[in-house]
C-alpha cells in the first residue's frame, strides 16, 4: 500500500517540457472521460505579454495530437457569460486569428489525468477564445472552448508600433550584430547572405548563423560573426506561435548592406619630402590663418551687437526671481521609490527620503516595502508593476546602495554591447536572512527596467541616486548622465522631482538620517552581514 502511495505522489509531481513547445503535468483532479477545463494566465517567467494556456483533461491513449487555436474579439462583451446566453440562438463569429499550434502528444504522459500547457506571446487587452482540440490518428473530436478576458495595460496598437533596432559594430576579425527586437525571441533563425554592395544582387544562397547568436534578454539578441570581408544582408525570422496570426507581418527582419571591412592603419607621411612641398604647405597654412583671422574679427563684431540687443531685451522685460519661482508649476506626478533594505538606520533614511519627496511633490510615493503597495499588487505583482512603469504620470527613483550591488550586480552586467540581463533575475550568491515581500517586487522592477531599452534615456522618467563614498551603479545605461550623490545632492534631487524648492524641515531630517546611516557604515564595514548572507 505504501509503494502505491509513493508511486501516486511521483505521478502528481511529474512535469516535462518537449521540444515541440508543449509542457505537461499529471493532475490530481477527478476529471471524468469527456470532461476538460482550461486556464489562461500570465506566465511564471514574468515576460511581458506572455500567457500560459493550460488544458486539463482525462488522458486517453487514442488522443495523439493537440491543437490550440487562439482568437481575439475586440468586443469584450463576448467574454461575459450573460451576453453569450442572451445571444445563444445566434452564432458568435470567431474573431481574428492570434496564434495557433499543433503538437504530437502521444506517449507524453502515462497518468490518467493530465494538463497540457503552451506559452503564447504578444497578448494584449482583449477577449480571447481558446479552442483546444485533441484528435486521434483516424478520428477528430469536438474542441473544448473557453473565453478569457485579459486586461494587462497593453494594446494591439502598441505591438503594431514596435520597431526593431539593429546595431552593427565592425571589428578587424569579424563583427557583432545586436538585435533589439521589442518582442520576445522564440525559436528564431538568423541567416547571412553575401551581396554585391553596388547592385544589391545576392552572391550566394545564404547560410544559417543562429548558433553564433545568444540571448541577452527575452527581447535582445547578440550575434558574433567572422565571415570573409565583404557586404552582407542579415535576416532574422521569428518562430513564435503568434507568427500565424494578426502580427504575421513582424515575422521577418532584414538588415541590408552591412559591410565587414579590414580596419585600416592611419596613414603617415613618408620621410624625405622635398623642400618645395614644405614651402607649398607653409604658404597654404599662412593663407588659411589670415582668412580665419578675418572671419573671427567679423564674427566678434556681430556677436557684440547681438549681445547688446539681448541685454537690452532682458533689461526691458526683466522680472523678479520670486515671480519666476511662483510661475513654475509643481510637478505632482507619482514616484515609484526603489531601494534595497540596509538595516534599521538604512530604513530610517529611506523613510526620510520618502517623506521629503512626498512633501515636496505633493504626489503619491509608492514604496515597495509598504503595506499599501503589497495590497495594490494583489495576486499579479508583475502585471501591476508593468502597468505602473508604463504610465506617463509615474517617475522612478532608484537608490543604489551596497545592498543593491550585493544582491543584483551579478544579474545586471555591462559589457561592450551595453546592458546584459542574466536570467532568471534571482540573487544566487547573496540573499536576505529575513526575506520580505518587497524584495521580490524590487527584483521584478529592476528586471522590467533593464528590459525596456527604448526608455533608458528618458530623463523625465528615471532618477538614480547613490550614497557619498559608497557609489554604486547597477544600471549604467539608464539616464547615464543623471546621478544624485546623497546627502549633498538631496536638495537638487527634490527640486528636480517637484520643480519647486524643498521645505527646510524634511530636507534637514533626511540629512540627519543619512548622516547617521553613513556613520554606521563607516564604523561597521561588515554591516551588511547583519542583513545578508552568502550562500
Amino acid at each position: 500500500m505504501l509503494c502505491v502511495a509513493v508511486i501516486f505522489v511521483c505521478l502528481l509531481c511529474q512535469s516535462s517540457v518537449e521540444s515541440t513547445g508543449v509542457a505537461y503535468r499529471c493532475n490530481d483532479s477527478s476529471i471524468e472521460p469527456g470532461e476538460s477545463y482550461s486556464t489562461f494566465a500570465p506566465s511564471l517567467d514574468g515576460v511581458q505579454g506572455r500567457y500560459t494556456a493550460e488544458l486539463c483533461t482525462f488522458n486517453q491513449a487514442n488522443r495523439t495530437e493537440l491543437t490550440m487555436d487562439l482568437t481575439y474579439n475586440e468586443n469584450t462583451s463576448v467574454c461575459d457569460p450573460a451576453f453569450r446566453r442572451k445571444f445563444r440562438r445566434w452564432v458568435i463569429k470567431p474573431g481574428p486569428q492570434h496564434s495557433s499550434n499543433t503538437v504530437n502528444v502521444s506517449g507524453l504522459a502515462t497518468c490518467s489525468h493530465v494538463c497540457y500547457a503552451m506559452d503564447f506571446d504578444l497578448i494584449f487587452s482583449s477577449c480571447y477564445l481558446l479552442k483546444s482540440t485533441l484528435n486521434g490518428k483516424h478520428r477528430s473530436y469536438s474542441p473544448h472552448d473557453d473565453y478569457f478576458l485579459i486586461k494587462n495595460n497593453i494594446t494591439r496598437q502598441q505591438y503594431n508600433k514596435t520597431s526593431p533596432y539593429i546595431n552593427f559594430v565592425n571589428h578587424d576579425d569579424g563583427f557583432t550584430l545586436d538585435w533589439i527586437l521589442g518582442i520576445p525571441a522564440v525559436d528564431y533563425n538568423v541567416t547571412l547572405r553575401k551581396i554585391n554592395n553596388d547592385t544589391g544582387a545576392y552572391l550566394d544562397d545564404g547560410f544559417e548563423v543562429t548558433r553564433n547568436c545568444s540571448l541577452l534578454s527575452h527581447t535582445e539578441l547578440r550575434c558574433k560573426l567572422a565571415p570573409p570581408y565583404g557586404c552582407y544582408q542579415a535576416s532574422f525570422e521569428h518562430g513564435g506561435l503568434w507568427t500565424s496570426g494578426v502580427f504575421h507581418n513582424k515575422n521577418f527582419i532584414t538588415y541590408d548592406h552591412l559591410c565587414h571591412q579590414e580596419l585600416k592603419e592611419p596613414v603617415v607621411a613618408p620621410r624625405g619630402a622635398s623642400m618645395a612641398q614644405w614651402w607649398v604647405c607653409g604658404a597654404a597654412l599662412l593663407a588659411a590663418a589670415a582668412l580665419l583671422a578675418a572671419l573671427l574679427l567679423r564674427r566678434r563684431r556681430l556677436l557684440r551687437d547681438y549681445h547688446k540687443r539681448v541685454l537690452d531685451f532682458w533689461f526691458n522685460n526683466r522680472s523678479s526671481e520670486t515671480d519666476s519661482e511662483a510661475a513654475m508649476t509643481r510637478d505632482s506626478r507619482a514616484v515609484l521609490l526603489l531601494y534595497a533594505r540596509e538595516g534599521e538606520l538604512g530604513q530610517q533614511a529611506m523613510a526620510a527620503l520618502r517623506e521629503l519627496v512626498q512633501h515636496t511633490t505633493g504626489g503619491t510615493v509608492y514604496d515597495m516595502f509598504s503595506p499599501e503597495v503589497m495590497a495594490l499588487c494583489g495576486p499579479a505583482p508583475n502585471t501591476w508593476l508593468r502597468g505602473l512603469l508604463q504610465r506617463d504620470d509615474v517617475r522612478v527613483l532608484l537608490v543604489q546602495s551596497p545592498a543593491t550591488a550585493a544582491l543584483y550586480q551579478d544579474q545586471l552586467c555591462e559589457d561592450e554591447g551595453g546592458l546584459r540581463l542574466r536570467e532568471p533575475l534571482l540573487g544566487r550568491r547573496a540573499m536576505y536572512r529575513v526575506p520580505h515581500y518587497g524584495d521580490q517586487l524590487l527584483k521584478m522592477a529592476l528586471r522590467q527596467i533593464a528590459e525596456s531599452a527604448d526608455s533608458h534615456q528618458d530623463y523625465n522618467k528615471y532618477y538614480l541616486a547613490t550614497y557619498s563614498g559608497l557609489e554604486t551603479d547597477i544600471l549604467p545605461s539608464v539616464v547615464s548622465y543623471r546621478r544624485y550623490v546623497l546627502p549633498d545632492a538631496a536638495r537638487a534631487l527634490a527640486h528636480n522631482l517637484a520643480r519647486a524648492a524643498p521645505a527646510a524641515a524634511p530636507l534637514a531630517a533626511l540629512g540627519r538620517a543619512l548622516h547617521a546611516h553613513l556613520q554606521h557604515v563607516q564604523n561597521n564595514p561588515d554591516y551588511l552581514m547583519d542583513e545578508i548572507f552568502i550562500n
